[in-house]
Order: C-alpha cells, then structure tokens, then sequence
C-alpha cells in the first residue's frame, strides 16, 4: 500500500464516491443491474480500504506489533524511508526496525496495550504539536513547518519570581524522591 500509494488513494475516491451516490439516491435512478454491480464493488472497497479512507498522505512513521508477520509493510516503509516503530521478539532481526520496543508479539493483551500505548502517544503529540503553533502560523521560506512562537519576555521581577518557583519545585521534586527512596530501600535493623 505505501509503495503504490497514488493508486490507492485513487480507489478510495472511488469507494468514496460510490457512497455519496449511494446517500443521495442515485442508486435507486440507476439500472438494477449497474446498481447491484456498484454496489458489490462499493462492498469489496469498503472491505478493503474503509481503515485509510481518512489518509490523505503517506504517514510519517508506522507502528508494527508482529514485524515477521507483517515484513511487507517493513519492506515497503523501508524502500520510501518511513520510519518503523516495532515490537521485536527473540525471532526478529533488530536491525531492519528504526525503534525497535523488545516484547512479546505473540500476547493479545500485551499486543493491546501496546497499541493503545502508542496511539495515546501519538494523540497526545498532536495535541502538543498544534498547542505548540497556532493553524495560521506564517511559514519561513520553502519549508512548511510552521515558525515557532517568539519566547515571552519577562520583566526582572518576573523572571525572578520564575526562578524561585523552579527552585522550589526542584527542592520539591528531591523531598518526593527521598521519600520514594526510603519506602523503597528496605530497613536493615542492627542487633
């Protein structure tokens, strides 16, 4: 799918424009026979591409649970540069997974949570990236990266006041820490 990613796209357009013929009614103005065709075609596309009827482009990285079972698709990411996040078991080879996360491809639940981990990750990134630049940020030059907002300038008295909230925080974040540390490290009684 990504290495022919234009005709693709082009079949999911196709199934989407079946749909919108589907929802206004023209199936009903058509032939029964052209109708039940498209129909079946329309069932066959939505089979097969109803999962990337959103993609509009190729991804920027892909995630991978079983990279033996799913080779092509690591081929494929591999050919066009895309970046592969994979879980690797003790039967992969390391070397062909960009990041590889070691666990066992095998467990549904572990394959689960893995999954959910990682699109919790990729939302909360997207929620990042768009709180981080504004959708109507000027872009420099050719690229289309949008420019970082200027940093906010702060006056002495309040840059002051911002440094003693980190160092507070920091004195906080070392109490938390040591106490963490006591409950963990078991106490050795002398007798």
């Amino acid at each position: 799918m990504l290495t022919n990613f234009d005709t693709i796209s082009k079949r999911v357009s196709k199934m989407q424009e079946y749909e919108r013929l589907r929802d206004t009614g023209e199936f009903e103005l058509m032939p029964k026979k052209e109708a039940l065709l498209i129909g079946r075609e329309l069932e066959k596309l939505q089979r097969n591409l109803s999962g990337i009827r959103s993609m509009s482009r190729r991804p920027n990285a892909i995630f991978v649970v079983d990279t033996l079972k799913e080779h092509i698709a690591v081929t494929e990411a591999r050919k066009l540069g895309i970046p592969v996040i994979g879980v690797v078991d003790t039967n992969v080879n390391p070397d062909v997974i960009d990041y590889p996360i070691p666990g066992n491809d095998d467990a549904i639940r572990a394959n689960e949570l893995m999954a959910r981990v990682i699109a919790e990750a990729v939302i909360e990134g997207r929620y990042i990236a768009e709180k981080m630049t504004p959708r109507n940020a000027p872009t420099t030059g050719t690229s289309t990266a949008p420019v970082p907002p200027a940093p906010a300038t702060r006056t002495p008295a309040e840059q002051a006041a911002f440094d003693a909230q980190q160092e507070s925080a920091k004195v906080q974040a070392a109490a938390d820490m040591a106490k963490r540390d006591a409950r963990v490290t078991p106490t050795t009684e002398t007798k």
